[in-house]
């Protein structure tokens, strides 16, 4: 059935053509008069009958030509869609790949940044003193600031390390350097250092800066940046003891 009805209209022409041959041939055709015809009578004749047919089956190829077309077309449709699926679905891919590469991204950056961490120092610092004193420069008394303190480290070991006052990007002048902090509190560091008159003191309190220049455990020179903020507690034989009231990381330079 599906083959018939695909093929209707060739079978009605068909059997139109045969009906319509009948029907010239067993009404308006006789034998012996065509014989009779002169040749250019027989030809108008048979042109007379066959130009219908000519004519219908004209129109039936100009329909199965239309209809070829329009198969084509909704092929080449079928076939945009199908297309412009395939196009949706690659950048649904490629969508979900770049999401996927950007989480890998974030997620080894996090890792190096936790690595990074992991290899460097973290310093502990306690015990300052202080000790106001007068220092000869040009034939002046100046106020001088002697501070020292303890600190330790309890993380990755570091080398080379140089502390420096402030961190104005000038490190040619080091107030302490020590070739390796282990880590650990019974490995004790002390720091001795001058503070000038620019730093703050105010009877109670003094604040200063430090920097803490080192090669970490993978041998990356880092710096760890301090400010230190003390209060005094006590006062014995002109020598002020003092408590840190905040010591804060004033910035960071890890380096992965």
């Amino acid at each position: 059935m599906p083959k018939i009805k695909e093929n209707l209209s060739l079978i009605i022409v068909f059997l139109t053509t045969i009906f319509y041959l009948w029907l010239s041939f067993h009404f308006f055709f006789d034998v012996k008069d065509f014989i009779q015809l002169e040749l250019n009578a027989k030809g108008d004749f048979l042109a007379g009958v066959f130009a219908p047919l000519a004519f219908l089956w004209l129109v039936y190829g100009y329909y199965q030509q239309g209809k070829e077309i329009k198969q084509n077309t909704e092929a080449l449709k079928s076939q945009e869609k199908v297309l412009e699926q395939n196009v949706e679905q690659q950048k649904k891919l490629l969508k979900a790949a770049h999401e996927e590469l950007e989480l890998v991204k974030a997620k080894d950056m996090r890792q190096a940044r936790i690595e990074t961490i992991q290899s460097q120092p973290f310093f502990h610092f306690n015990k300052y003193k202080i000790i106001l004193s007068k220092s000869a420069n040009n034939s002046e008394n100046l106020e001088m600031y002697r501070v020292s303190f303890e600190f330790y480290n309890s993380r990755a070991i570091c080398r080379k390390l140089d502390i420096f006052h402030d961190f104005i990007g000038d490190y040619a002048n080091s107030i302490d350097e020590i070739d390796l902090i282990k880590n650990g509190e019974g490995n004790i560091y002390q720091v001795t250092t001058s503070l000038n008159p620019d730093f703050k003191v105010d009877g109670v309190d003094v604040f200063f800066k430090l920097s803490f220049r080192y090669l970490d455990s993978n041998d990356n020179s880092q710096i760890q940046k301090f400010g230190f903020s003390l209060r005094k507690v006590s006062e014995t034989d002109d020598s002020l003891y003092w408590n840190h009231s905040n010591i804060y990381i004033v910035g960071e330079t890890y380096k992965n």
